[in-house]
């Protein structure tokens, strides 16, 4: 599920981008992210170590907590996933953030557990950590890489596939954590 949900994210980066692409500078800006005094560690420990944390500890803790106090659940999640997306302030990514953090709020809903969401949201950025990393290297090295047909059904079926197996496995909680 993984694997379908980053290439479906990655898509709509994609396609948002072909609609309104990002200027030189923020390109440039957004590479410079990963990098660090202490190499790729430093940009794994940043980027699939911190961030995961404090962003699930503030969104799917915190402001996830005040707003279920106040709100249906569905709202809950879906104010925290609005404020999760805007707090990247990266309107380019805006949508695909903003559908991780719907996954992100439901898993914390459905598990009880923050750590869930936190698993999940730094598997995400290792992913793209990695995905962003090599893809740069290969850059740099000359390497060009085919443009390739995405089997859209197939993507959609494996990432529907996935959805239906978290949902099973968390079904069976008795009293979801609110």
């Amino acid at each position: 599920m993984l694997a379908a949900l980053q290439i479906s994210l990655g898509k709509i980066n994609a396609a948002f981008e072909t609609l309104l692409p990002p200027p030189g500078w923020f390109i440039e800006m957004f590479s410079r992210l990963f990098d660090s005094d202490l190499g790729v560690w430093g940009g794994i420990i940043r980027a699939v170590i911190i961030a995961p944390i404090v962003e699930e500890l503030i969104f799917r803790g915190l402001i996830m907590r005040g707003f279920i106090r106040n709100y249906p659940k569905f709202l809950a999640i879906f104010y925290t996933a609005l404020l999760f997306a805007l707090f990247h302030l990266n309107p380019w990514q805006f949508p695909a953030t903003f559908l991780l953090g719907l996954i992100l709020g439901w898993v914390r809903i459905r598990t009880g557990s923050i750590l869930a969401a936190i698993t999940g949201h730094a598997m995400h950025n290792g992913l793209v950590f990695l995905t962003v990393y090599y893809l740069t290297k290969l850059h740099k090295a000359g390497v060009v890489l085919p443009d390739y047909k995405l089997n859209i059904p197939a993507v959609v079926l494996l990432f529907l596939f996935g959805m239906v197996v978290t949902f099973l496995a968390t079904f069976t909680r008795k009293k979801p954590v609110a």
